[in-house]
C-alpha cells in the first residue's frame, strides 16, 4: 500500500545526544543535550497499528493476551514507535523488573492496572517509565492497556544509577511519572479548549500535561463532543502516534486511511495532510463518564491520545503554515511530503551509558 512505500534516499533529522568522559563506574543514565544531524535509512510516511499489520501475538497466561507491533524508532521521530497491546479477560498479568528497552508509555484503554504503587482506572490514563528505571505493572482483569514507544524488555536485576543534579523534582528527571485522567481536579494537569478542530470552534478540550524536566513527556487527551469535526492540513514537528478510544479518525492523503477505538497510527514530520473524526454509533461509557467530569456536554464523545505533543512550545506543536515539497494533487488537495526534512524530539533523550572493564 501507499504508506508502506518507501521514500528513495536518505532524511535527516535533528536529534539530542551528549558527549563526556567517564570515569570508570557502573552503568550511568545521561540526558542528550546537544543537537547532531542524524542521517537514517528512509522510513515510510506514516504506519497503521490494525490487526492486519501486527507482528505478533502470543498468550502471557492467566487469560491476558499480547500483541505486538515491530517499530523502528522508540521516540516517534525517524520512524514508528513499538507497541504492543495487552488485554486481560478473566485472569491479571504482571510485569516486574528493570526498563531496559527504552522509554515507553502505557495507557488504559479499557478497565485499569496498578503501575508503579499507583491504581489508573480512568480511561486514558498513563504512566512514563524511563530506561533503566523498576517497573511494577499489573494489568487487571477485563481490562486493556497499550504499551508505546521502545520494545518492552524488562530484566530482573539492580538499575543502573541516574545521574543526579539535586533532590528537586524540577532538577533530577523522574524515572517515572503518572498521568491519571482526573489530575486536572487536584491541578497536577489542565483542562482547556482544544484550538485545532474546526479551527478552534468545535466542542473539544484537551486534557493537558506539560513535561516537568524535558525528559519526562508532555502527554495530551483529546475530548471530541462532535459528531463530525476536522483538522486542517499540517505536519508533526516531532512525528506523532494517535490512539484511538473511542470513535474514529481518518487522514486524508492520497486516500483516505481511517483508525477505529483500539487502534492506532503513527504519521512522519514528512507528512502533510488533513484529518477528520467521526463518533461511533453507540457511547463509550468510560469516554461518556470522563467526558462529563470534564464539564462537557457529550452524547457519544470521541477520545484519543497524541504522542510527541508538547504545547509549552512552539516546537512541540503542529505546524499549518507549512507547504509540503511535494504536492501529487496541486493546491485543491494539499497532502504532500518533503523527501528530505531535518526536525527535532520534543524532548531530551536519555541513554545508559555502560563502560568497559
Amino acid at each position: 500500500q501507499w504508506y508502506q512505500r518507501r521514500v528513495q534516499g536518505e532524511i535527516s533529522f535533528v536529534y539530542s545526544s551528549v558527549s563526556t568522559k567517564l570515569a570508570r563506574m557502573q552503568p550511568v543514565l545521561l540526558l542528550g543535550a546537544c543537537l547532531l544531524l542524524h542521517h537514517v535509512y528512509a522510513q515510510p510516511l506514516e504506519y497503521f497499528y490494525t490487526v492486519s499489520t501486527q507482528t505478533g501475538e502470543h498468550s502471557l497466561g492467566e487469560g491476558c493476551l499480547k500483541r505486538d507491533w515491530e517499530g523502528t524508532d522508540p521516540e516517534g521521530l525517524t520512524g514508528h514507535p513499538w507497541v504492543a497491546n495487552i488485554q486481560c479477560v478473566e485472569g491479571t498479568y504482571k510485569l516486574d523488573g528493570v526498563n531496559y528497552g527504552g522509554p515507553i508509555q502505557i495507557w488504559v484503554e479499557k478497565g485499569s492496572m496498578q503501575a508503579n504503587d499507583k491504581l489508573l482506572d480512568i480511561i486514558g490514563s498513563s504512566i512514563w517509565i524511563n530506561v533503566g528505571s523498576e517497573v511494577s505493572l499489573e494489568v487487571k482483569a477485563d481490562s486493556k492497556v497499550w504499551v508505546v514507544g521502545a520494545p518492552l524488555d524488562v530484566r530482573n536485576g539492580e538499575p543502573p544509577r541516574f545521574v543526579n543534579y539535586g533532590e528537586s523534582e524540577d532538577l533530577t528527571p523522574a524515572s517515572f511519572r503518572h498521568y491519571h485522567a482526573l489530575d486536572f481536579l487536584e491541578d497536577q494537569a489542565e483542562n482547556v479548549h482544544d484550538s485545532h478542530i474546526n479551527n478552534g470552534t468545535a466542542n473539544a478540550n484537551n486534557l493537558v500535561w506539560l513535561s516537568k524536566t524535558r525528559v519526562d513527556p508532555s502527554s495530551i487527551l483529546v475530548m471530541n463532543c462532535m459528531t463530525e469535526s476536522w483538522v486542517d492540513y499540517h505536519i508533526h514537528t516531532g512525528g506523532a502516534l494517535y490512539l484511538s478510544f473511542s470513535g474514529s479518525i481518518c487522514f486524508h492523503t492520497d486516500q483516505i486511511r481511517c483508525i477505529n477505538s483500539g487502534e492506532a497510527r503513527w504519521t512522519s514530520p514528512n507528512l502533510f495532510y488533513y484529518e477528520s473524526f467521526k463518533t461511533a454509533s453507540e457511547p463509550n461509557m468510560d469516554s461518556l463518564a470522563l467526558s462529563s467530569v470534564m464539564g462537557m456536554d457529550c452524547d457519544v464523545p470521541l477520545l484519543f491520545a497524541v504522542t510527541n505533543f508538547d504545547p509549552s512550545s512552539p516546537m512541540g506543536v503542529p505546524i499549518f503554515t507549512e507547504q509540503p515539497c511535494v504536492m501529487p494533487d496541486g493546491m485543491e488537495h494539499r497532502w504532500g511530503y518533503c523527501e528530505h526534512m531535518a526536525t527535532w524530539t520534543t524532548r531530551y533523550t536519555t541513554k545508559i551509558v555502560t563502560i568497559s572493564p
